[in-house]
């Protein structure tokens, strides 16, 4: 295999288990998943899409989502995760490389999914598949042809973004929206800086507490708090790999003490801030070698 690029990190996996949810998450990276075949149904920030072979989705580093397996039938699936930082820079004023990912377009809500007639008719999944095989290459030009391959992607993955929103009039999966929660939801993004309480959120947002706490559930299917603890470590974890100091992170993102961000980041990451930076060197070293 070819040295893995700190960018890019392509997987193709089969698994076969019985009907259950996985538990909810974040990824430090960006991330195009392609469905090959199963029977699943995925949740990003609320929203719920039934996958059919081909079918591609889009995922922020900052979206909450989760897998959830209707049966015991083969799973598999490639998936491309990204440093979106790296490809941000190919973007100028004209031209959003990442658009796809990002904000919503002239009012109309995300939509995450792309189905798999356009997938097809990009080439998508043609050229995911040969992005894996170059992943697995022992070629010497091989990381040059993945960034060019990747460029290619993204470009096709905005057009048939475009297509599907504007000329098909493509209607979101989205049983379980709420206009309300979708407007807690970016507030929470953008100002994670904010030491949030569930009274704040409700005075900003003219509702109850109690309907604040249950449509939140209902649209996300996790706690109001758990979802603000999952944003704030996931940026803490964004924080820590560009090189910023633990005792300034925890203060960066509200929290009121060390002790408390301590407490948040082992639970929801599996070890603590000084491990992770540790883990994460030593990453870097090895893909450096």
């Amino acid at each position: 295999m070819t040295k893995v690029m700190k960018d890019i990190i392509v997987r193709k996996k089969y698994s076969v288990s019985n009907k259950h949810e996985e538990l909810l998450h974040t990824n430090d990276r960006y991330e195009i998943y392609l469905f090959l075949r199963g029977d699943i149904k995925f949740c990003i920030d609320g929203r719920y899409y039934t996958l059919e072979p081909n079918d591609i989705l889009l995922i922020s580093s900052y979206e909450v989502h989760n897998v959830i397996v209707n049966s015991n039938k083969p799973n598999e699936r490639i998936y491309i995760y990204f440093d979106n930082q790296y490809y941000r820079d190919f973007s100028d004023k004209k031209y959003d490389l990442l658009m796809a990912f990002n904000n919503e377009l002239s009012g109309i809500k995300k939509n995450n999914k792309i189905e798999a007639g356009l997938v097809s008719k990009y080439g998508l999944d043609q050229k995911i598949q040969r992005m894996y095989e170059l992943y697995q290459s022992d070629e010497a030009n091989a990381n040059v042809r993945m960034i060019a391959q990747m460029l290619d992607i993204l470009v096709d993955v905005n057009q048939a973004y475009l297509e599907q929103r504007f000329l098909e009039g493509y209607e979101n999966e989205r049983a379980s929206h709420n206009e309300k929660i979708d407007e807690v939801i970016r507030y929470i993004t953008n100002n994670l800086d904010t030491k949030f309480t569930l009274d704040d959120l409700s005075r900003r947002f003219y509702i109850s507490k109690y309907y604040l706490c249950h449509e939140f559930r209902r649209v996300t299917g996790m706690s109001c708090l758990e979802y603000i603890r999952q944003k704030k470590i996931l940026e803490a974890r964004i924080l820590l790999q560009k090189g910023c100091p633990i005792n300034e992170v925890w203060s960066l993102l509200g929290f009121e003490d060390y002790s408390s961000f301590y407490r948040c980041f082992k639970k929801l990451s599996g070890m603590s801030p000084t491990e992770y930076v540790e883990k994460e060197t030593e990453r870097g070293k090895e893909e450096d070698d």
